[in-house]
């Protein structure tokens, strides 16, 4: 009884530890004082340079006169760096433990490609999320399914619900269709893909090993 009592308070713990983790604004996105600029929703216009902290819930920026602003996610339109963009997004499921969590809040994402498809990466939770999202439709983000543990042999994120989930957005693409089928795509040349499709130009990423992948 003893034993069942304590694997059920470490459980609810790890629960609440890893529910911690997920919305923890100190959730570090980029690393300490990145070069670039943001743009605010009520004016699209205006960049305002900075060195920025991005974290999962707020934009830290400090201007060249050492002025230091905050900003929620739904205050920020756009925030940009010398190697990563980032975006708002809400109403999105992330994986966790015991399957997925939905965010119903605005959240900072990571922006990987953009065009008629935004692939995008959210790093709040105990693993990374990659999602993707038609642009300018109201529809919910697709949460792309990969196994985020690797063992002898297995490839890093891939298999057959990743390639499924993929499949429905290269319908009019026999060459990206053939990708997925050859199991040559993976979340590590996944960018590339999306490139691809976004750009209507062949893949030119490196390819996954088809032998790692179940």
């Amino acid at each position: 009884m003893r034993i069942f009592l304590l694997a059920s308070i470490l459980l609810i713990s790890g629960l609440i530890t890893e529910a911690r983790a997920q919305i923890d604004d100190n959730t570090v996105v980029i690393g300490p004082g990145d070069l670039g600029y943001y743009i605010l929703t009520d004016n699209r216009i205006k960049q305002y340079p900075a060195r920025l902290k991005v974290f999962a819930s707020q934009l830290v920026a400090k201007d060249e006169r050492g002025e230091v602003s905050k900003w929620k996610p739904e205050e920020v339109y756009y925030v940009r760096t010398a190697k990563q963009r980032f975006i708002a997004l809400q109403d999105f499921s992330i994986k966790n433990t015991f399957g997925y969590l939905e965010i119903k809040r605005p959240v900072f994402v990571q922006l990987l490609d953009s065009g008629t498809f935004c692939l995008m990466r959210y790093d709040g939770g105990y693993i990374p999320t990659l999602l993707l999202a038609r642009t300018g439709v109201e529809e919910r983000p697709l949460t792309i399914p990969y196994d985020a543990s690797s063992g002898i042999g297995k490839h890093l994120g891939a298999g057959k619900k990743f390639r499924e989930a993929l499949a429905p957005y290269v319908t009019t693409r026999p060459d990206l269709q053939q990708l997925l089928a050859d199991k040559k795509v993976s979340i590590d040349n996944l960018a590339f893909f999306v490139k691809a499709i976004n750009t209507g130009q062949p893949f030119d990423g490196p390819l996954a090993k088809p032998i790692d992948l179940d």
